[in-house]
């Protein structure tokens, strides 16, 4: 038998088998219904990321407004 001709189709066979399996996952990666939930995990992703930093814009302020009436308050003095 002829082991390098079997080699070489192994080969050859493998390398096809190889790029089906490439061209298989980059299908299924752009496909269209996968590209919808990336691009809706993403929005999703975004929009809890706001919401926490409003929440943490709201916090500051208020505390800053808390401190600043404590600072503008009259203190009184009775003798």
């Amino acid at each position: 038998m002829n082991w390098n001709l079997i080699m070489w189709f192994a080969g050859v066979m493998a390398t096809l088998a190889g790029l089906k399996f490439v061209i298989v996952l980059f299908r299924s990666l752009v496909n269209k219904d996968s590209m919808k939930s990336a691009i809706s995990v993403i929005g999703d992703k975004i929009h809890e990321g706001a919401e926490s930093v409003t929440d943490y814009i709201k916090t500051k302020a208020e505390e800053r407004k808390v401190k600043k009436e404590l600072e503008e308050r009259p203190i009184i003095r009775l003798r």
